[in-house]
């Protein structure tokens, strides 16, 4: 039987956009795995609570409500909350030029931008955790 394994390494990937300093695919890489942790940690804890249709609610959440709900439900302190409104903030700015710009010319800025995502690097850590815990849980 032949598996086909896809390693997961927001780090690596993360690393590489800065490396070749493309702000906006490290910043929307950051933003996703909050939301792809995140979504899962949420529909994991509406499944063990048996809230029906929890699956459609989830789906249609955007990184915004995603990271607040993980705060409400104590899933992440004040701490990893705010580094991950940072780091979404700092996206929406990038992505959406009307809200500041598209790039970085500064090193100032470059050094801020990366000190950022080294902050987000660690959320999606915790939140991987949170992750990790919950599947271990339901299988157990």
């Amino acid at each position: 039987m032949l598996m086909k394994v896809t390693v997961i390494n927001p780090d690596k990937e993360i690393q590489d956009a800065i490396d070749g300093e493309d702000w906006i695919s490290a910043f929307a890489t950051a933003v996703s795995y909050f939301e792809y942790y995140g979504a899962n940690i949420i529909k994991g804890r509406c499944k063990s609570l048996e809230i029906p249709r929890y699956k459609d609610i989830v789906k249609n959440m955007g990184a915004s409500n995603i990271i607040l709900i993980l705060r409400l439900l104590s899933l992440v302190n004040e701490d990893i909350y705010g580094k991950m409104r940072k780091t979404l903030q700092e996206r929406n700015k990038l992505i959406h030029p009307e809200r500041g710009g598209i790039g970085y010319r500064y090193k100032k800025q470059k050094d801020r931008a990366k000190e950022l995502l080294e902050e987000a690097k660690q959320c999606i850590h915790r939140i991987r955790e949170v992750f990790e815990q919950q599947k271990s849980t339901e299988h157990s």
